[in-house]
């Protein structure tokens, strides 16, 4: 039997044709082979060695990120499965290899990854599942946050709401809060409302504000809001953002992002400057 398997194992296949471990597919999905080494057998190799157990696997890709390895077989390779060249081994060959002490004993017929192979083969998967649920959480703690400014309003009208709301964020543009925006957003709510705002209750539902606000995030501010009111809610951030005494980047950049998503034009913008500079209108208007 030795001989019989001797034959196939190491004479013959020199005179098979090798399997390609190769990649293949589209661009989007696709799929890749790879030899993974096992163990140095004694069945000889036609190069004066002997060959590699491997195990052959495939891993399948989307968008070039892997998301399933699969475990095909066991291979022999006499390059250390370090090729893209390998001979294929069918199970009984296996058994008998074992049976003649050419391969060890105690590995499993059906080959099985490692943990670390499997890893690999499901890092993509890992990668955007954790993606997934940072973004779901994000989500979650974003909502919670505007719920909890909404409460913290109490019970006035949804463009008021959103003066205020759009006024706490800008104070947060900048990462720094300060007392004189604080104020500020406290006397326009107070001019808004009719009622005395506290300032604590003001600094509660800034620090509740999202500190990073990405370009199409502002449209929230001006949503089911007419042109008159979407104006007020400008001039109101407008204020804030100067309370300070500075205008710097941020709230360049906050203003500009605000008033595209609002929908509202540079000129607008112009005379909201013009009336801050001279005699500022009561901002209640329209609200």
């Amino acid at each position: 039997m030795r001989l019989i398997l001797a034959i196939p194992l190491a004479a013959l296949l020199q005179f098979f044709p090798t399997t390609n471990a190769e990649a293949r597919g589209l661009i989007l999905y696709g799929s890749q082979d790879k030899l993974h080494f096992v163990e140095q057998t004694r069945i000889p190799s036609g190069n004066g060695s002997t060959m590699a157990l491997c195990r052959y696997s495939t891993k399948y890709h989307l968008f070039w990120t892997g998301f399933f390895r699969h475990v095909n077989e066991y291979a022999l390779s006499d390059q250390g499965c370090n090729g893209d060249y390998y001979y294929g081994i069918s199970s009984g060959e296996f058994i008998q290899a074992q049976n003649d002490g050419q391969i060890s004993a105690d590995l499993p017929v059906q080959p099985k990854l490692s943990f670390t192979e499997i890893l690999t083969g499901f890092a993509g998967s890992i990668v955007i599942g954790i993606i997934i649920l940072f973004a779901i959480y994000g989500g979650v703690m974003t909502s919670r946050r505007q719920k909890a400014r909404m409460e913290a309003m109490g019970d006035i009208p949804h463009a008021t709401k959103m003066v205020i709301d759009a006024m706490a964020h800008m104070a947060r543009a900048d990462g720094q809060v300060d007392d004189s925006e604080v104020t500020t957003i406290a006397e326009i709510a107070r001019d808004l409302t009719g009622d005395d705002l506290d300032d604590s209750l003001v600094r509660k539902i800034v620090d509740l504000a999202e500190p990073n606000l990405a370009d199409g995030n502002f449209v929230r501010f001006g949503a089911g809001l007419s042109t008159d009111q979407r104006r007020v809610v400008l001039k109101a951030v407008y204020l804030v953002a100067m309370s300070a005494g500075e205008f710097g980047a941020d709230e360049q950049k906050f203003i500009g992002l605000l008033m595209n998503d609002l929908g509202l034009s540079p000129e607008t913008l112009d005379d909201i400057i013009s009336e801050a500079n001279g005699d500022t209108p009561d901002t209640e208007e329209a609200v």
